[in-house]
C-alpha cells in the first residue's frame, strides 16, 4: 500500500528505495566523514622513544626462569615456582636487545631517559603492573625493575613507587 494512504505521500516504491539506500549508505559513510584518523595512522615518523627504534621487539624464552610447569596454581606457588636469577640475566639481556647495546647497564640508562632538570636521585619513579585475570608481574620481575632504578640508575628506593 503505497501513496497517500500509507502516508508516504507521493513517494513511489523506486524513489523509496533509492532513499533508503542513499540514507543507509550515508550512516555507514559518516564516520570516516567526521571522525578523523589518529595522528600516528597518518604521521608515519612519530617518535615513541628517541634511543629505541620503534620497530624493534625483542622476547625471550628460556626454561630455566622455572621450576616446573603448573599453570593453575596459587600465587605463593608460582612464587616459589620462579627462578630470579635466571629472571634478572635474561631482562638484563631483552634490554641489551631492545637497544642493541652490550652493556646492561648502558642499555638500561638508554632505555630510561632522566627527567630534565633533575638528578636521577631526585627523580620519582611510578610503576604499574598488570594485574588482569590470572596474569600477575611476578616479584622477580618487579625487583630487577626496581633493583635498575635504584643501583643502576640512582633513584632513592623512597622514590620508587609500585602501582596495580
Amino acid at each position: 500500500m503505497w501513496g497517500k494512504e500509507s502516508g508516504m505521500g507521493n513517494t513511489s516504491r523506486r524513489e523509496f528505495i533509492k532513499k533508503a539506500i542513499l540514507a543507509g549508505a550515508t550512516i555507514t559513510a559518516w564516520p570516516t566523514v567526521i571522525v578523523r584518523k589518529a595522528r600516528a595512522s597518518w604521521a608515519r615518523k612519530t617518535e615513541v622513544h628517541p634511543n629505541v627504534n620503534n620497530l624493534r621487539v625483542v622476547g625471550i624464552t628460556d626454561v630455566r626462569m622455572t621450576k616446573a610447569n603448573e599453570p593453575v596454581t596459587s600465587w605463593a606457588r608460582q612464587e616459589k615456582l620462579v627462578v630470579g636469577e635466571v629472571v634478572w640475566e635474561n631482562i638484563d639481556k631483552l634490554a641489551c636487545r631492545l637497544t642493541e647495546i652490550r652493556n646492561p647497564e648502558e642499555a638500561w640508562r638508554t632505555i630510561f631517559i632522566k627527567p630534565p632538570r633533575k638528578s636521577w636521585s631526585d627523580a620519582v619513579v611510578a610503576i604499574k603492573t598488570n594485574h588482569i585475570a590470572l596474569q600477575h608481574t611476578r616479584s622477580a620481575v618487579m625487583s630487577k625493575v626496581c633493583h635498575v632504578f635504584s643501583d643502576f640508575l640512582g633513584v632513592r628506593e623512597t622514590n620508587i613507587h609500585i602501582y596495580d
